[in-house]
């Protein structure tokens, strides 16, 4: 058996821990990519969230605002409606008391 010299042997466990060190660093990389890429897909999630519970509010604002329009315009044709009424027999009440005037006056 062969016996290597001491320097050898010394460059052959530098080289070793050299490997080791470069695999545990590219572990660590990696690691920290991962992480990294979790991170930024869980925040456009959350934006994506925030963004859809926006849009969900400003229908359910659009819609709101279309009922109260709805109602407001029930209410106008209502107003008219009476009015209307109001109208109709003021003109009715005209004509019967034309009429009585009339027939009094024969």
């Amino acid at each position: 058996m062969v016996e290597l010299p001491l320097s050898v042997v010394r460059f052959q466990d530098l080289n070793f821990e050299l490997r080791q060190t470069t695999i545990a660093i590219i572990t660590i990389i990696t690691i920290v990519a991962i992480v990294t890429i979790v991170a930024i897909i869980a925040i456009v999630a959350i934006v994506a969230i925030i963004a859809i519970i926006a849009i969900i509010t400003i229908v359910a604002i659009i819609a709101i605002v279309a009922i109260v329009a709805i109602i407001a315009i029930i209410a106008i044709i209502t107003i008219v409606a009476i009015i209307a009424i109001v109208a109709i027999v003021a003109i009715a009440t005209i004509a019967v008391a034309h009429s009585t005037c009339f027939l009094a006056f024969l």
